[in-house]
């Protein structure tokens, strides 16, 4: 792995908005991040609602209040893509279910041969979930309730960036903090994007979720959590990716109503709808 960014590194905490949640049938409509130091002080913020190809649905506006009606005189992706990779430049990025956004920036990169650049990436809802434990959901909205940080306007990319932000430095903090050495907490919860590769060896039993994935076919799961809690939950499968060498399923859980990682050891059974 590439050599960890250190205290001086800027950190900016981004968040997306889409128009659905497979990046291949759905498209970013907003996006917003803040860049930081790791002392909390805000260096700079950055947001731009942004153009699809075809009409955002009815349920997604349902939940972020974007509109094809905003969205008409916004620009395209294509447009935006070298302004915000610029932002980014040289960054620690920090993302909530961060394998989602990196699905949606690394596919459009992709299909505009202008691809997401490498970048140590940190996800606030692994590091909450390990810090803070005894907090009973770790979405965004609920982990920030709980912080105490501001809720207001959540659901909106950039409101969602400045949460993300201070979910980390609290989280930071927690661990230690400017107290402590820095690199312990870097290395147990900050990766490079090539740790975050998409599974291309697929157990032969396991293909009909790599199917389901590039269809958009929802999956019901028989998942044990790392307290051996076993629940059924209904997913619209996005993404199988390796994190460190472990596979997950990334996804929307009906049972939540939010993004989730599911290690793929955890699925006692599971069924292709």
């Amino acid at each position: 792995m590439n050599e960890l960014p250190g205290y001086g590194t800027s950190i900016v905490a981004v968040d997306l908005e889409t128009s659905g949640l497979h990046p291949f049938y759905s498209e970013i409509v907003e996006i917003g991040a803040v860049r930081f130091a790791i002392n909390g002080k805000v260096i700079d913020e950055y947001s731009s609602l942004i153009k699809p190809l075809k009409p955002i649905p009815p349920d997604a506006t349902a939940i972020n209040g974007i509109t094809n009606a905003m969205v008409s005189s916004a620009p395209y992706w294509t447009e935006k893509m070298p302004e915000f990779y610029d932002f980014i430049a040289g960054s620690l990025i920090i993302a909530h279910n961060a394998p989602f956004d990196l699905s949606f920036l690394q596919f459009y990169g992709m299909v505009n041969t202008c691809p997401f650049p490498d970048s140590f990436i940190a996800d606030t809802l692994i590091i909450s979930r390990e810090i803070f434990p005894h907090f009973p959901k770790h979405a965004l909205v609920e982990l920030a309730g709980n912080l105490n940080i501001p809720t207001t306007g959540m659901h909106r990319s950039l409101a969602d960036a400045r949460a993300c932000m201070e979910i980390f430095l609290k989280a930071f903090n927690a661990f230690g903090g400017l107290e402590k050495d820095w690199k312990p907490f870097a290395e147990l919860y900050i990766f490079h994007t090539s740790d975050w590769q998409d599974s291309d060896h697929i157990d032969g039993e396991l293909l009909p979720i790599s199917d389901a994935c590039r269809e958009g076919r929802d999956i019901m799961l028989e998942y044990v959590d790392s307290r051996g809690v076993k629940t059924s939950r209904r997913i619209t499968p996005v993404r199988l990716v390796r994190i460190r060498g472990v596979p997950y399923l990334i996804g929307h859980c009906h049972l939540r109503d939010a993004s989730r990682n599911f290690r793929l050891d955890r699925i006692d059974s599971w069924e292709v709808l």
